[in-house]
């Protein structure tokens, strides 16, 4: 399975001390599927670009 026996000795092993968090994180990594859309849409940016400029010339 996905743990090594390095893996289970420490966290089965007798005084480890827990992790404390004082305080609370965010996670801002991005997902595969977050990510593989990201590659497309930067693939499409310059498409995307000019047609904002087109429409906010149209519109000043």
């Amino acid at each position: 399975t996905g743990a090594s026996i390095s893996d289970l000795v420490r966290h089965e092993a007798l005084g480890v001390l827990q992790q404390q968090y004082h305080e609370a994180g965010y996670n801002y990594r991005f997902t595969d599927i977050q990510a593989a859309i990201g590659l497309v849409q930067l693939k499409k940016l310059d498409e995307m670009l000019a047609q904002r400029a087109a429409q906010a010339n149209f519109y000043t």
